[in-house]
This record gives structure tokens, C-alpha cells and sequence, in this order.
């Protein structure tokens, strides 16, 4: 964080916190559905926010966002993060 001066550098300690797991195996497979997740959130909030142009919208949009994130937290990490992406 603080060579490429982050702004919000905390994030980088808690999600090496939150991807590091006993085994390499566990590690690598958080690690690509981390990333793969964000990315393709990432892609996805950026597309509803160009459609969604009425804040309502996204509000309302916040809801079954939530849901669908904590819904897929214990099923698939990478849906939740891509999920918790589009809703943060």
C-alpha cells in the first residue's frame, strides 16, 4: 500500500487476511475467485450504473444485491465477491 500509494491502503492487509488459508491449494483458489469476482463485479457496476441513471434505481437495486451476496457466501466465494462488488 504504501509503495503504490493507496489511498485506502487498508484493504491490502485484510484481504491478504481474508484469502490466506492453511494450504497453498485453499490460498490460490480464494486468490483467483478474489480477483476473478472484483473484476467481473467491476465490470457488471459499471454497466448498471451507465443503465441505471435514476439514484432510486440503485437503491433499489442495493436489496437484491445484499441478498444474493450473502446468499452465495457459504456456496461460492467467487459469486459473493462478485455480488458484494456490484453492491459496495
Amino acid at each position: 500500500a504504501w509503495t503504490w500509494r493507496l489511498h485506502r491502503g487498508a484493504w491490502v492487509p485484510l484481504t491478504i487476511a481474508i484469502i490466506l488459508k492453511p494450504d497453498f491449494g485453499g490460498t490460490r483458489d480464494k486468490a483467483l475467485g478474489r480477483v476473478a469476482g472484483t473484476i467481473l463485479g467491476g465490470v457488471i457496476a459499471a454497466v448498471l450504473d451507465f443503465y441505471l441513471e435514476d439514484p432510486w434505481l440503485n437503491v433499489a437495486a442495493l436489496v437484491p444485491l445484499g441478498i444474493l451476496a450473502f446468499s452465495q457466501k457459504t456456496v461460492a466465494y467467487q459469486r459473493f465477491v462478485l455480488f458484494l462488488t456490484v453492491f459496495i
